[in-house]
């Protein structure tokens, strides 16, 4: 029986600062820390990581299949 390989496809960043400028978001010193399969392992991941801001490009889909990046920011 082959083992099923889990394929990790979802990079986190966590942002030493960001800005908004002009109505565009700029993550500044971003730093890659792991990759994740799921939102509950991104959820994971976050509750073991200190940051000012993460983020997570392409981690959601919505309902006409576009994808969403997932960022969390700490005030």
């Amino acid at each position: 029986m082959e083992k099923e390989i889990k394929v990790m496809k979802h990079e986190v960043f966590i942002c030493e600062d960001y800005d908004v400028k002009d109505g565009i978001l700029v993550m500044l010193n971003a730093t890659l820390i792991g990759k994740v399969d799921s939102i509950p392992a991104f959820n994971r991941l976050t509750a073991l990581t200190n940051y000012n801001a993460i983020v997570c490009p392409d981690l959601f889909t919505d309902v006409e299949g576009k994808k969403i990046d997932g960022f969390i920011f700490n005030s």
